[in-house]
């Protein structure tokens, strides 16, 4: 939902921009309005449109963000403190040992935590 926002704002605000470019005067003789635009139409039309564009760029950005992070997340390495082995997010996605069900630990500065495990063989 949030991305189709984006990307139906980032693809109106281009259109408006550039047709503000191209036909700077608007009457609406319904409203009795009359925008002219003429003098500001590079600056304003360009704009709208450089604001739509990245807008539009924002919204695949922000899903390629995601992806990296979710990435990140499911390549941490956890390690077992009763029986020293090592595993992956996806092989134990409740972080308890598949092999003792013990909790598991993410592996940065797991040896400064259990000193006692630094002589262990990891499997």
């Amino acid at each position: 939902m949030n991305r189709t926002f984006f990307i139906i704002l980032g693809t109106l605000l281009t259109i408006f921009g550039v047709s503000i470019i191209i036909h700077p005067a608007f009457y609406d003789s319904q409203l009795q309005f009359y925008f002219d635009f003429t003098k500001i139409k590079w600056p304003f039309g360009g704009g709208l449109t450089i604001l739509g564009a990245a807008f539009i760029w924002s919204s695949f950005r922000k899903k390629a963000i995601e992806a990296k992070k979710r990435a990140r997340e499911e390549s941490k390495v956890y390690l077992c403190p009763r029986c020293v082995k090592a595993f992956f997010k996806k092989d134990a996605p409740t972080l308890k040992c598949p092999e003792c069900g013990n909790m598991l630990e993410e592996l940065a500065d797991f040896y400064e935590r259990h000193p006692e495990l630094k002589d262990k063989e990891i499997e």
